[in-house]
């Protein structure tokens, strides 16, 4: 039988009697919620409208079943925010089930006390989204245990010190892509912190603010006594617990970064993020909220030691009736002093809006192969802007608005898109569903000004400071084919470990149809999926991917001209040929590798 662990099993009793009352208050709130949905409009609900629900469980990474652990639910919405979810606590079997959700794109995240998401292990990894119907296993992982003593100069415990822990780099040395992430606890009597749940790599423990304001303003003392530039990293293991990590508090003040916030209608809109970046690890090292409410445009971080940082301003806006706005990233170094009078220029960001159609197939799918057991919602395609990874301007977040819905009427928004070149990486709604076209209307610019990308698919779209582009129409077909297979090496010799497959538009018309173009990655067998393929004569090729380059949100080579034209002269030398047909599924295809 398999093991169910709670979370509460190291808990007191006093500990789980309050436990339980939060539990048994939680499920009598979600009962009284449980009529009607985030997911589900009042006008659906009154209608009787059938709706889906997505079932699941959470495991540890051993198999066990979680028990009592919190699941939370949200709906990414058509604007690109999210729509307020639900909690739900797995019962007594670690399963879950979310009930009455219209069709849509849905997110889910749990969370358990010294336990973190087993995809915070894979951080390159695209995404997860789910749909109503899917049943799903969410895994979690013991994490990592640290403990210390933190003391002032006589070797005093000082309590009520918040102690952080960041995590710049991975077990294996590699660096993490985007912020670190970290965890933090306060020093209790002894001067004894405890911060759990760590997924594995290498750490920098740091002296935050404290409960009081007797360390307010100070500068962070690393593990053991340092400035970060001479911080001591520490190891730490999946489900390991180390002690002993104690640190002697330098006491000293640290200095401030202050400015004013201007431009971009700040009257009436929402507040403003400001984000304080140390340069040299990419970390997090400060931020602050600035908000027009209360008459003052003045903002100030405090308790930085001496280094490199650089300070970024963003407004995001998920409605028709507000602008988010943003400022260019701002080079700040701090030396034995503060810094102030920096003053951050909001300018407005860009949007895109539109409508996504589908085409039905000329043929009818069921005597072509389709299957058509799962209805096709326009509402489940995820829509994404990428930046030109050529841009020289350094990038700004986009926020919650890099995603994207339709609705049931396939009407779109993306938001909070600063100047720059995109290209569009989608996720369909449909196994039989392919991406045909990607349009824009001549008046799609005010005042009627002529796009600038005559082909959206291959060249992108440009966008200009505070630009409104409407009259985007992405154009699906029914009808996709697929394949799925294995690159085999050749007698006596290995694959590369890093393997990239391509299928290239075999007929000559389509050398610029940047659309028919796919790529994908094969696993260490060798093993590789197509899927949403148009139909259609394709080679197909392999290549190993260079070394220290990685596939994970890069451009597809399709997409840069040069590239497109080397690979199509490749692949039409080496005559791999492939027949697809509507809605046909190719399996056990062999794809021999040719090293040259």
């Amino acid at each position: 039988m398999r093991q169910r662990h709670s979370v509460g099993d190291a808990l007191s009793s006093n500990q789980k009697l309050r436990r339980g009352l939060v539990l048994v208050f939680t499920l009598l709130l979600l009962q009284t919620t449980k009529l009607q949905s985030p997911g589900q409009s009042a006008e659906e609900h009154r209608s009787g409208i059938a709706h889906g629900s997505i079932t699941g469980r959470v495991v540890t990474d051993d198999g066990q079943l979680l028990i009592n652990v919190r699941v939370s639910l949200s709906m990414l919405g058509p604007s690109g925010s999210g729509v307020a979810g639900r909690i739900f606590m797995t019962d007594e079997d670690g399963s879950f089930k979310a009930e009455g959700l219209r069709p849509g794109v849905y997110t889910l995240n749990s969370g358990a006390p010294g336990y973190f998401a087993e995809s915070q292990l894979q951080p390159e990894r695209p995404r997860a989204f789910y749909h109503p119907g899917d049943a799903v296993t969410l895994v979690m992982i013991r994490g990592g245990v640290m403990t210390g003593r933190v003391t002032n100069a006589s070797g005093e415990p000082i309590t009520g010190l918040n102690v952080g822990a960041m995590r710049v780099r991975d077990v294996d040395g590699g660096a993490i892509s985007g912020p670190g992430g970290g965890q933090a606890s306060f020093t209790d009597d002894r001067g004894v912190y405890r911060i759990y749940g760590l997924p594995p790599g290498a750490y920098l423990v740091y002296t935050g603010s404290g409960i009081g304001s007797a360390f307010d303003g100070d500068a962070p003392t690393y593990y053991l006594s340092a400035t970060r530039d001479s911080a001591t990293e520490v190891l730490v293991h999946q489900s390991e617990e180390i002690s002993g990590i104690d640190i002697q508090h330098r006491d000293e003040r640290g200095h401030t970064i202050s400015g004013t916030i201007a431009g971009a209608n700040l009257t009436d809109r929402p507040g403003v993020s400001i984000t304080l970046t140390h340069v040299a690890s990419r970390t997090m090292a400060a931020s602050t909220f600035w908000s027009p409410q209360n008459g003052i445009r003045g903002w100030a971080m405090k308790g930085l030691a001496d280094g490199e940082y650089e300070v970024t301003a963003q407004r995001s806006s998920f409605s028709n009736d507000s602008t988010g706005a943003a400022a260019l990233p701002r080079r700040v170094t701090v030396r034995g002093a503060d810094v102030t009078g920096l003053e951050l220029t909001l300018t407005p960001l860009a949007a895109i809006s539109g409508k996504v159609l589908l085409e039905s197939a000329s043929v009818d799918p069921a005597r072509k192969g389709c299957d058509n057991r799962r209805a096709i919602f326009l509402e489940e395609t995820i829509l994404n802007l990428q930046r030109d990874e050529a841009a020289n301007e350094p990038a700004l977040p986009l926020g919650m608005s890099s995603y994207s819905t339709p609705d049931s009427r396939g009407e779109f928004s993306l938001r909070n898109l600063k100047a720059d070149r995109y290209w569009f990486d989608l996720q369909l709604p449909h196994e039989n569903v392919y991406l045909r076209a990607i349009t824009l209307s001549e008046a799609a610019r005010p005042g009627g000004a002529k796009p600038v990308a005559s082909n959206v698919a291959r060249d992108g779209i440009t966008l200009k400071s505070g630009e409104r582009l409407t009259g985007l129409t992405i154009i699906l077909a029914e009808g996709a084919a697929g394949v799925k297979g294995k690159v085999r090496a050749a007698e006596g010799a290995t694959l590369p470990s890093q393997l990239r497959v391509y299928l290239v538009p075999a007929e000559k018309e389509a050398a610029d149809e940047v659309l028919r173009y796919a790529e994908t990655g094969a696993g260490g067998d060798g093993a590789f999926t197509f899927s949403h393929l148009a139909p259609g004569r394709y080679w197909m090729l392999a290549h190993a991917m260079p070394p220290n380059k990685s596939a994970n949100n890069s451009k597809p080579v399709a997409l840069n001209d040069a590239e497109r034209v080397k690979l199509r002269k490749e692949a039409a030398a080496a005559q791999v040929t492939v027949e697809l047909q509507s809605c046909q599924r190719v399996v056990d295809y062999g794809l021999k590798y040719n090293s040259r």
